[in-house]
């Protein structure tokens, strides 16, 4: 009978502390996806900004290269077009 209640200890004991491994490695793997989450979103916003950049940078050489943006849509006066 101590035999028994010895090993029903060990069991109890054993089951206790995978339970507790169990618990932190659920606790690890949501704090890892919730890190590689807050890495993502700060490179999505980087990529944001760069699509920004690129597209304000390009806005500004059409400006420079044709002088007026708002001259492409009708020609100056004086000027006809055949």
């Amino acid at each position: 009978m101590e035999d028994f209640l010895g090993f029903l200890l060990f069991s109890a004991i054993i089951a206790g502390l995978s339970f507790i491994a169990f618990c932190l490695h659920i606790f690890a793997k949501h704090l890892q996806f919730v890190i590689n989450a807050i890495d993502l979103y700060k490179a999505i916003i980087h990529r944001e900004d760069t699509i920004i950049q690129l597209l304000v940078d390009i806005r500004d050489d059409a400006r420079t290269r044709s002088g007026d943006y708002r001259s492409i849509k009708k020609p100056p006066t004086g000027v006809t077009l055949e």
